[in-house]
């Protein structure tokens, strides 16, 4: 008798396939304004790392999607205001950032502006908005620290091992090919990956097996990969024996 995997993928590959959704076009760079154009040069000899400029043009790329309709705002007050609200408030559902982010995002204006030649004044009002942004991050901060500590009184590593058993023995009662099974296999992995080093929802999203996460000759399994929000190398090193076993 075929497995049960065997039978469900013979079932799947049988079903009636629906019609192909014609593949979106990759959204255009946003233009930047031709104030911002001009600055650039300037900033671009500042930045000696390649990795630096390509960040600094994703923050600006992004501030420029958020004015992208707008006539050239130039660099002040008004300016930051309106990227800070669209950032953390306005923009469409998955692509709202946290304060800290969209502080980043303006910081990388007022380097284009200070490099670039803009009027010190108009920067220094920009550095208002940030440091407003910078005090509700710090605020959020405490919110993340109260659930890590809510954590640590449920018994830190602890409690997580004890929720990796559970979903471990839930996928093992459930026959193989139900997707509750997948799921939770993936809930243990993700878990005890995260308890070697924890990293950023996005970056979790991007690993895969036999790239960021590798098994080594001799058995061991290591975790590397590269921030996407920073473009900085990261990594977990060697895996746990506990873990990786």
């Amino acid at each position: 008798t075929a497995s049960a995997l065997e039978v469900k993928r013979a079932w799947v590959a049988a079903r009636p396939r629906p019609a192909q959704r014609a593949r979106r076009a990759p959204a255009p760079k946003p233009a930047w304004p031709d104030s911002w154009r001009r600055m650039w040069p300037a900033l671009e000899r500042a930045l000696s790392r390649e990795s630096t400029r390509a960040r600094y043009r994703a923050s600006i790329d992004r501030c420029a999607q958020c004015l992208d309709e707008r006539d050239d705002p130039g660099l002040g007050f008004l300016t930051a205001v309106t990227l800070a609200e669209e950032l953390t408030e306005h923009a469409g559902e998955g692509r709202r950032v946290a304060p800290i982010t969209a502080a980043n995002y303006i910081e990388a204006l007022i380097s284009l502006g200070r490099h670039g030649g803009a009027d010190r004044a108009s920067l220094a009002a920009m550095q208002v908005v940030t440091r407003d942004l910078r005090g509700r991050a710090r605020a959020g901060e405490k919110r993340k620290t109260a659930r890590i500590e809510d954590l640590m009184d449920r018994g830190g590593f602890a409690a997580v091992t004890e929720r990796v058993a559970r979903l471990r023995d839930e996928a093992d009662r459930l026959p193989a090919h139900a997707a509750r099974r997948v799921r939770c296999r993936q809930a243990v992995a993700l878990c005890l990956l995260l308890m070697n080093k924890p990293a950023r929802t996005g970056d979790v999203a991007r690993w895969r097996l036999g790239e960021e996460l590798r098994r080594e000759r001799d058995g061991t399994w290591r975790l590397a990969w590269s921030q996407s929000k920073t473009c900085r190398p990261d990594e977990a090193g060697a895996l746990w024996p506990e873990v990786a076993a």
